[in-house]
């Protein structure tokens, strides 16, 4: 009883004071800061083709590789199969001077005979009326009469079988439509001839090959293109700003990107350029949505990558020369 005693008496002269905190103390300043919002997303070209054909012929050259640059309606990326595409033209072209030669000659003939048709009808009709002021007088029988009056009606049959105006014979409308068809297939065969040299359609680098010669140029694995021509003298990100967040995002704030492709430390500069005026689901099960945004690379000499993964931070809001405390 007396140790408990003791031991009570020392821990209340000796421990019960609070504990000591130790700090580090600095003096107030003034300087830089700023308000960011951190978003992941992917630096692209600001101007992208891919390059396809519906062509069924085989690629005879390919004239660029990945990383080539290529001029807008000067650089011939690739040729396809010309003989191939010129047998199918004139094959084409024949076709379409047969379906139109077919109904000259139609139209010749059915005028002709309509011609003849009508002159038999003017020969039974004056027979006709001869033959009935003959019967009349009983110089011939009646069935001679009517002989004449069936080969009348014949005429006029033979007359009613043609569609005419104005003397001439109306073409069959088949004739045209098999014109018509076959001038849709030489177009196409003309169109393909001419595409048989395909010639960058804009200017940039070539990102992307993915055929080789011998191929079928409308047969690229995994449906893909042929190749990709990129402008990347300009680079873009295409952000996914939150919904929640998007009120405080606008065009022309400034952006800060980093990537490890710039080192650690580095960083290139940005504006926004567009906010997308609807927005879209953000996936992944979540009921959230998000509104495209995309930011423009300011950097002249740009050490990013079309095709990597950059963080933009936006400069929300800023503050220079005002007093600001380490944490």
């Amino acid at each position: 009883a007396l140790l408990l005693i003791l031991f009570v008496i020392v821990k209340l002269l000796f421990f019960s004071g609070g504990s000591v905190i130790y700090v580090d103390t600095g003096i107030l300043s003034r300087g830089y800061i700023a308000d960011t919002l951190s978003i992941t997303g992917p630096v692209e070209g600001t101007d992208s083709v891919d390059v396809t054909s519906n062509i069924h012929a085989k690629i005879t050259s390919l004239n660029v590789k990945e990383g080539d640059r290529v001029i807008a309606g000067e650089t011939v990326l690739l040729t396809i199969d010309p003989e191939d595409l010129q047998s199918k033209y004139d094959l084409a072209k024949s076709n379409y001077d047969l379906a139109v030669s077919d109904k000259e000659t139609q139209t010749r003939t059915a005028q002709l005979g309509y011609e003849k048709a009508i002159q038999d009808l003017n020969a039974a009709r004056e027979d006709l009326n001869r033959k009935t002021v003959l019967y009349g007088t009983g110089d011939i029988s009646r069935v001679e009469l009517e002989t004449a009056q069936a080969a009348f009606n014949d005429a006029e049959r033979a007359v009613g079988a043609y569609e005419a105006e104005g003397g001439k014979v109306i073409p069959d409308e088949a004739l045209d439509i098999k014109i018509q068809s076959a001038r849709l297939e030489l177009e196409a065969a003309a169109t393909n001839l001419e595409n048989a040299t395909i010639i960058a359609p804009i200017s940039g680098t070539v990102t992307r090959v993915n055929t080789k010669v011998g191929q079928f140029a409308d047969d690229i694995e995994n449906s893909a293109p042929i190749l990709t021509i990129e402008n990347l003298d300009e680079l873009n990100m295409e952000i996914k700003v939150s919904e929640y967040s998007i009120g405080e995002v606008h065009p022309g704030q400034k952006v800060i990107i980093t990537a490890d492709i710039l080192g650690e430390g580095n960083s290139e500069s940005g504006i926004i350029e567009s906010i997308s005026p609807t927005g879209e689901e953000k996936g992944g099960g979540s009921t959230e949505r998000v509104i495209p945004t995309k930011i423009r690379v300011t950097e002249e000499h740009s050490g990013l990558m079309a095709g990597i993964t950059a963080r933009a931070q936006i400069i929300l809001e800023e503050r220079d020369d005002t007093f600001v405390v380490p944490i």
